[in-house]
């Protein structure tokens, strides 16, 4: 029964005197069209506000058009189950669609991108500075969706100073609405430690020798040395001169072990620990892998630098 009712008011929809008045222009607020964005729908009943609510298929994107024609509206509604008669249209012959917008609020976007870099920025110096070099400008929204969500990412390699670039996409309900980029300049402030003597390369940083200053760290190549701690156990890995302002690739581990000296082996198998006495072959710093020759077997070992031993001999981790 229900079947045939149904089918009896699809037939029946051009005897209802239902008639399409097409608009030559129309400006839609949603993703989709319905055909009652788009044309005046003459008519009474369930019939008619079902052509109403006729879904004609993607809203154009914002800043671009798209055109409906009578011909496409009527395979539309024949594909829905509603066919209709060319001689229910009247008006224009094709209608220009066009999106209404909203413009989003382009300070929304600017708090976003920074919220992303405060979060996201290494700990470099103890204070920041966002200049802003390229402004994201505003994205268009739909009225009659929800909230904007703005996600914000790297646009290219991420650094923590210096010029950035971001790109901001906004959703609305879940789904994407348009995108847009950023770029901005980090400039970092905070103490770091000057030398005020020359150190010889192989030597160590000893207090009496550097002084702390404030200074901007944008422009400065490295991770700065905030902490003499930091480094009292490393050497400088070249001549430092006076006024060096001091950063971590500065300086290397000591020499651990020099070639003929000899090394305290440890093997591990499984729960088996075997400790042996082995010569290296070449020199190393704690983190090398160097060869070192078992003299009890004759055997040539690759053996990890670990440390040193309450005797001071080098320690090396046989793989």
């Amino acid at each position: 029964m229900n079947f045939l009712l149904i089918l009896a008011t699809l037939t029946n929809l051009t005897d209802e005197g239902i008639r399409i008045h097409l608009f030559e222009a129309a400006e839609v607020t949603s993703r989709n069209v319905l055909l009652g964005d788009v044309a005046r729908v003459e008519g009474q009943g369930l019939a008619a506000e079902q052509l109403r609510k006729l879904d004609l298929g993607r809203a154009p994107v914002p800043g671009h058009t798209r055109t409906l024609t009578v011909a496409g509206i009527r395979v539309a509604a024949e594909v829905s189950g509603r066919p209709m008669s060319a001689r229910q249209f009247s008006g224009a012959t094709e209608v220009l669609v066009r999106t209404e917008t909203r413009a989003m609020d382009p300070e929304l976007l600017r708090q976003e991108a920074e919220r992303f870099l405060r979060a996201n920025l290494g700990s470099v110096g103890d204070r920041m500075l966002f200049e802003l070099t390229k402004d994201p400008g505003t994205i268009a929204l739909y009225p009659k969706l929800g909230s904007p969500e703005i996600t914000a990412d790297w646009f290219g390699a991420p650094r923590d100073r210096g010029t950035v670039q971001l790109k901001l996409v906004v959703s609305q309900d879940g789904e994407a609405v348009g995108e847009t980029t950023a770029a901005y300049r980090v400039r970092r402030f905070g103490a770091v430690l000057r030398l005020l003597q020359p150190v010889a390369k192989g030597q160590a940083v000893r207090p009496s020798q550097v002084v702390r200053v404030e200074r901007e760290l944008t422009d400065l190549r490295g991770q700065p040395v905030t902490r003499l701690s930091d480094v009292t156990e490393l050497e400088a890995s070249r001549g430092l001169p006076a006024g060096k302002i001091l950063t971590h690739d500065l300086f290397q581990e000591p020499m651990l072990v020099r070639q003929g000296d000899q090394v305290r082996l440890i093997y591990r198998q499984g729960s088996l620990r075997i400790l042996a006495t082995g010569v290296a072959r070449r020199s190393g710093r704690r983190g090398e892998r160097i060869p070192v020759i078992n003299p009890a077997t004759d055997h040539l070992l690759m053996a990890n630098l670990v440390g040193r031993g309450l005797q001071g001999e080098a320690i090396a981790q046989v793989q």
